[in-house]
């Protein structure tokens, strides 16, 4: 009797890209530079102080919710027996699967996206084919081909244990 719900691999992944942060961060100090350096004290301005608060409350409360939004986006990735399941919250909230069955070709390979675009046109011209990707921090990647013809892509840390779980998934019947 087979059991279906083996897990052979899981991987949760959170964002931890400094270069985010450095470039919100850039876009809120450059805005509120422009902000105070366009400011004119003079009676005729239109432009109160309020109005300068409000901006800046604004611009500090978006920068804020991109912060909070970076800090609980994760990619969760479980692979069983019988399945692939990967969640991207909160983006995709529902746990999404994918039968063995039907996956048509995988691959694990380091991922360059340059390199990516050049070997999509390469392979498939003009043709439009669905492509999703969900990719954290690191260049290996799992890229699954499915049957109905679309592409997903899965970043990984742990590529060694994705290799083994992926060939155990793919040999078992």
């Amino acid at each position: 009797m087979k059991t279906n719900n083996i897990i052979l691999f899981k991987e949760v992944q959170y964002m931890k890209t400094a270069w985010v942060w450095l470039v919100l961060f850039g876009l809120l100090t450059i805005s509120f530079a422009f902000l105070i350096l366009t400011y004119d004290n003079s009676i005729e301005n239109k432009f109160t102080i309020n109005g300068l608060l409000i901006i800046g409350s604004i611009l500090g409360f978006m920068f804020l919710g991109l912060y909070l939004l970076f800090r609980v986006i994760r990619l969760e990735v479980v692979i069983k027996s019988d399945s692939i399941e990967y969640k991207y919250s909160p983006i995709i909230v529902k746990t999404r699967i994918i039968k063995r069955d039907d996956i048509l070709e995988h691959e694990i390979k380091k991922y360059n996206p340059a390199k990516e675009a050049a070997e999509y046109r390469k392979k498939y011209g003009r043709k439009t084919v669905r492509r999703e990707y969900y990719y954290m921090s690191k260049d290996s990647c799992l890229f699954l081909t499915l049957n109905s013809g679309k592409i997903v892509m899965f970043g990984t840390n742990r590529e060694q244990a994705l290799r083994k779980a992926i060939k155990t998934l793919m040999q078992e019947n």
